[in-house]
């Protein structure tokens, strides 16, 4: 089925950073003892937008796909969720990166 005209598909899809802290607010309650373990909910993190979804309410919301890591950095989840265009930011590519994009064109 194709997509309606408001999802606009990014191919290839961008690399984001994403807000996810601000995405995934903590409760009142959730101030209390820290765990050693537990699911870490970082300010940003990186991640891929496969495309643009405009609201019915007027604003946009890209599609992501970004990983969830764990205290212990043991376990992680990786998940694809709506997120308000606010809360995404471009990324440009890293050092290694360009030094693996260099290697592919000079080696």
């Amino acid at each position: 089925m194709d997509r309606p005209s408001w999802v606009r598909t990014l191919s290839p899809p961008r690399r984001v950073w994403v807000e996810v802290r601000r995405l995934l607010r903590l409760g009142v309650d959730d101030y209390g003892l820290r765990p050693r373990d537990g699911l870490r909910i970082e300010s940003e993190v990186p991640g891929l937008l496969h495309e643009w979804i405009l609201r019915e309410e007027g604003g946009w919301l890209g599609m992501v796909t970004f990983q969830l890591v764990s205290a212990t950095e043991q376990w992680s989840l990786t998940v694809t969720v709506p997120v308000p265009a606010h809360l995404i930011r471009r990324r440009g590519m890293t050092r290694r990166d360009r030094l693996r994009d260099e290697r592919r064109t000079h080696g």
